[in-house]
């Protein structure tokens, strides 16, 4: 009788653990009331939790991630993939796709009222600066001589489905004054899976 509740508090303990760390599980109850629990009847149970587990785990967060040790890289007034990341989404959810980097603008000063500009957006299509999430650095035509230079980042979440799933950082940039040049570098692109079931 000891072995048998030990064996129901270790089941017991087992399915609190499991469903805290990925979500509910249904384990069906194959024990009948007032009778003796069987070993074969034992077995099931923890096979059942077994496959529970196994099917939470697909459900669980993953993470993909390019880090790009170098800087930079030009940025022309046409809209281009400035880097790309893909992720295998094991079920239905989301992916939160984000980037830090460096952004570079080499100005020229100048009577011209036009801002020199450095776009970035994340989407699911290569050289496209979706409006969505874009963030840009900006300097207006006054602005000082030299190289200026700012942290850039930007985040977008997009919803998935089960497979593949490929994520591009673009870029563009506005150069209104002969001599003006965009570049980013120094930059980590993150996507990281969140399951559809909070």
């Amino acid at each position: 009788m000891r072995v048998i509740t030990k064996l129901f508090i270790t089941l017991f303990i087992l399915v609190s653990a499991c469903a805290a760390i990925a979500g509910s599980l249904t384990v069906p109850n194959t024990f009948t009331s007032g009778t003796k629990a069987l070993a074969s009847e034992v077995n099931d149970n923890f096979n059942a939790v077994k496959t529970e587990v196994d099917d939470n785990d697909l459900r669980m967060p993953g993470v993909a991630f390019v880090d790009e040790n170098t800087c930079c890289t030009d940025v022309t007034t046409m809209e281009m993939e400035h880097q790309s990341i893909t992720i295998d989404a094991p079920t239905t959810g989301y992916v939160v796709v984000s980037y830090n980097g460096i952004c570079r603008l080499h100005h020229v000063n100048a009577a011209s009222t036009i801002q020199q500009r450095l776009v970035i957006g994340i989407s699911t299509t290569s050289a496209n600066t979706v409006t969505a999430n874009r963030k840009s650095f900006a300097l207006p035509g006054n602005a000082g001589t030299g190289v200026h230079e700012i942290t850039c980042a930007t985040q977008q979440v997009f919803p998935v489905t089960t497979g593949s799933a490929t994520f591009y950082l673009n870029t563009v940039a506005t150069l209104p004054t002969t001599g003006e040049a965009a570049s980013i570098g120094w930059g980590n692109l993150h996507a990281v899976f969140v399951p559809n079931q909070y």
